[in-house]
């Protein structure tokens, strides 16, 4: 273990010892109100934190916190990973365009349908494996690019120097969805990326108590643009949120370790298992991107993807499972499984599944810290179960 990254552990714990004076206090506080008290009638409305949709001393403790973990200048909290994507969208115009690597979490690709398609921005897929293709897609009215990597749901890994350079050389902005990783296994602004953004819900909170999100960026631009939005929509994160967020932050690093372990016995078990036909994992040595990622992150996560054989009922393996929990998310404590094809990607287009290895047969597995030998048995006991 590097002595950075044992740093690294205590900072999570820590922060940047830069926080506002809580009267002492060892965790955060709780500021639970809806205004602050001003000391004269030509102070500003908006500092220190005016009323309570422009700020907080708990969400901007959390902030302040995010910032120093991602290496970044500015962070701001959401009350959601969608609504932190759509503040970065948001500062678009009509007419301009976002691409969108075509291995991403279904709900970005709604939010810029949906949503900002009826305000004139355009998105266009584009497969940031192929860096050759991607800068031939590079037109004059592509303002930004957002990716995942690994992605969701197969793991595919972008090369973020290389992505990086082909973005700066075109001056376009890059956005990197880094919730499979958070900073504790890879901070892309370390690469020039250009925004972070992580749904804090998943690994950072780490116990599915919580929905959150957050945008880090060295860019002071889009930083006073995010500061703005934030101040009049008030899409903030609520305060118990932010102490929640706060608190489950300090255990990142135990949790991700465990996770971790947990994560590459599960996936050389099913490497052995003749009802599993394709695994996607990077920290197997045959897997897309295996060496890209060593190189670029300190660690392959704890989520893992599996193709199951035709022998296997798929709706019945899923209502099998004891230990591990059937449903949507991922990176809490609790093992959580999903089906990407009918769940999270099931909007996305046919030929954009097929791109990214998004079949009937996949399976999405969000590994827990429960005892490996547990799940493994699990999985086991529930296969023996589906298949005829």
């Amino acid at each position: 273990m590097s002595r950075e990254k044992g740093y690294f552990r205590t900072q999570l714990v820590h922060g940047d010892d830069a926080d506002i004076d809580h009267g002492g206090s060892a965790s955060v506080p709780i500021y639970l109100t809806s205004t602050f008290k001003r000391e004269g009638a030509g102070e500003s409305n908006e500092e220190p934190f005016g009323r309570g949709r422009m700020g907080n001393p708990t969400k901007e403790a959390l902030e302040k916190q995010l910032a120093f973990l991602e290496g970044a200048e500015y962070a701001f909290a959401f009350p959601s990973g969608t609504s932190a994507i759509g503040s970065v969208i948001a500062s678009f115009r009509s007419g301009d365009t976002v691409l969108v690597g075509n291995a991403v979490f279904g709900g970005t690709v709604n939010l810029l349908k949906k949503i900002f398609g009826n305000y004139g921005i355009g998105f266009r897929f584009v497969n940031t494996l192929d860096l050759k293709s991607f800068e031939d897609s590079i037109t004059d009215d592509v303002k930004a690019v957002i990716i995942e990597t690994p992605s969701n749901p197969t793991l595919l890994v972008t090369d973020l120097e290389e992505f990086a350079r082909i973005a700066k050389k075109h001056g376009i902005l890059t956005i990197v969805d880094n919730t499979f990783m958070s900073p504790y296994l890879q901070k892309p602004l370390e690469f020039d990326i250009d925004v972070v953004i992580e749904s804090g819900t998943k690994y950072l909170a780490g116990h599915n108590d919580l929905v959150a999100g957050f945008v880090a960026t060295n860019n002071k631009d889009l930083a006073d643009w995010l500061k703005a939005y934030q101040w009049q929509s008030g899409v903030r994160i609520q305060p118990f949120d932010a102490f929640l967020l706060l608190r489950g932050i300090k255990t990142l690093s135990v949790r991700i370790d465990r996770q971790t372990e947990n994560a590459l016995a599960i996936a050389e078990y099913l490497e052995k298992n003749s009802l599993v036909t394709k695994i996607y994992y990077p920290g197997l040595s045959d897997s897309q991107g295996y060496d890209i990622q060593k190189k670029q992150a300190a660690g392959p996560g704890a989520v893992l993807a599996f193709e199951l054989d035709e022998k296997v009922n798929i709706p019945k393996f899923l209502g099998a499972l004891e230990w591990i929990f059937f449903g949507g998310s991922l990176g809490g404590v609790e093992s959580l499984i999903s089906h990407p094809a009918s769940s999270s990607q099931r909007s996305l287009p046919d030929d954009i599944k097929k791109a990214t290895y998004i079949s009937d047969r996949l399976i999405r597995l969000s590994v827990g810290i429960e005892d490996v030998r547990d799940l493994i048995g699990d999985i086991e006991q529930a296969l023996k179960k589906a298949t005829h």
